[in-house]
Order: C-alpha cells, then sequence, then structure tokens
C-alpha cells in the first residue's frame, strides 16, 4: 500500500495543485491515460464541492491511496463551512461516469469525500 497526503488552503485558487497531484499519483500507480483524467476530473469536482461556503482561513486535506489494484481518495475540509454542500445533479453524473464509487459527508458541520478507481493499467 502506498499513500500520499497533500493539505491546500481552502481556497479555489489551489484546487489545481490537487488536480496536479492527483494526476502525478494516478500515473505513478500505472493507470491509463483515461483513468488518469478520470480521476483529475473527480478530484476537482469533489474538492470544489468541499470549498462550497468555506471559511478561507481553512484547509482540505487528500489522502491518496494505492491498494489493491484501486486508488482511492479521501478530501476532508477542515475549518468552518455556512453551506451545506449539495452536489450537483451535474456533478454526480458526472462523478458517476469518472469513478468505481463515490461518496460525499456532512457531518457536525465538516464536508469529506471519498472515491475509488480500479487500476486499468496499461497493456504492453
Amino acid at each position: 500500500m502506498t499513500q500520499v497526503c497533500l493539505t491546500i488552503p481552502s481556497v479555489p485558487e489551489y484546487v489545481a495543485v490537487a488536480r496536479l497531484t492527483a494526476a502525478g499519483v494516478a500515473a505513478r500507480s500505472g493507470m491509463t491515460v483515461d483513468g488518469i483524467e478520470d480521476i483529475r476530473i473527480a478530484v476537482d469536482e469533489l474538492c470544489f464541492l468541499l470549498l462550497i461556503g468555506a471559511d478561507p482561513s481553512g484547509t482540505i486535506e487528500l489522502t491518496f491511496t494505492i491498494a489493491a489494484g484501486t486508488l482511492g481518495v479521501e478530501g476532508r475540509l477542515h475549518g468552518r463551512t455556512e453551506a451545506p454542500g449539495e452536489i450537483s445533479e451535474l456533478s454526480r453524473q458526472i462523478l458517476s461516469v469518472v469513478t468505481d464509487s463515490f461518496d460525499t459527508v456532512l457531518s457536525n458541520g465538516q464536508r469529506s469525500f471519498r472515491l475509488t478507481k480500479q487500476l486499468e493499467t496499461v497493456v504492453a
């Protein structure tokens, strides 16, 4: 099992860092180009969900885990949030296409997400 952790400020300008990290971890795992793009899109959608109404002095913590042929990503907002962060139907449809599973949680004012994607590696 391999884990990569990333903490970014809870402001939109840093979501690009999360996308780049997601793409790098997916590439390093041996995922196909399409799989890499899927992970990048999913992390982008879910990070922006965490940012809805988030206090800009907070952080987003991401943990990427490669294990048993799967890439998993967990994200958690640390800091106050003023909005429930409802996922739009369009985002839900996009995430259904680009992940094998995803879940969003709002508990005690804290938002988090989890996603998984099977590693469909490049065949030589």
